[in-house]
């Protein structure tokens, strides 16, 4: 399966919906659109959700979950391998152990830490609009575009995205 990523003009569309920029993203997007049955007359996060979001069910293997996200930043060489007391995970050349509970409660506490992982170069946050359900869908991007969509945009953003918190689980 193909991943698509945005780039940054086209996360800036969930914010400033301009419609040459929106008919020009609509007929990139044509063909996965039309495989997700998705409309044109969608709100926009949720179209985005469905184009490049990361989809994690509650169910999840965690090293599946580390797979999934590595597929959006192949450049970094992710892995992930499950060890007795959770995971380890490799994220540009260096070695990260992410300790489980065995329990419903690590499918947040992998993407807590891989979150953190992460952290100097990329950013995943919650799809709000996936929240109360059993599947959660996430978007990850650099950083530094996370810390400008927050700025420009603020409370629109906090609209649509959660961060990743302590406190953030399955509901």
């Amino acid at each position: 399966m193909k991943i698509n990523k945005p780039d940054f003009n086209e996360c800036v569309l969930l914010f400033e919906p301009e419609q040459e920029a929106l008919d020009l993203f609509f007929e990139k997007y044509k063909e996965e659109m039309n495989r997700h049955s998705l409309e044109k007359d969608l709100p926009p996060d949720i179209i985005f959700s469905y184009l490049f979001g990361v989809v994690v069910d509650w169910r999840e293997y965690d090293s599946d979950i580390i797979k999934y996200f590595s597929e959006y930043i192949p450049e970094k060489n992710v892995s992930a391998e499950e060890t007795d007391k959770g995971l380890k995970v490799m994220y540009d050349g260096s070695s990260f152990d992410i300790r489980l509970s065995f329990s419903g409660a690590d499918r947040y506490i992998t993407i807590r830490s891989f979150n953190e992982i992460i952290s100097s170069d990329y950013e995943i946050r919650l799809f709000d609009s996936s929240f109360y359900s059993d599947t959660h869908v996430f978007l990850i991007l650099p950083k530094s575009w996370w810390n400008d969509l927050d700025n420009r945009f603020g409370e629109k953003v906090s609209g649509i995205f959660t961060v990743i918190t302590e406190g953030l689980d399955f509901p």
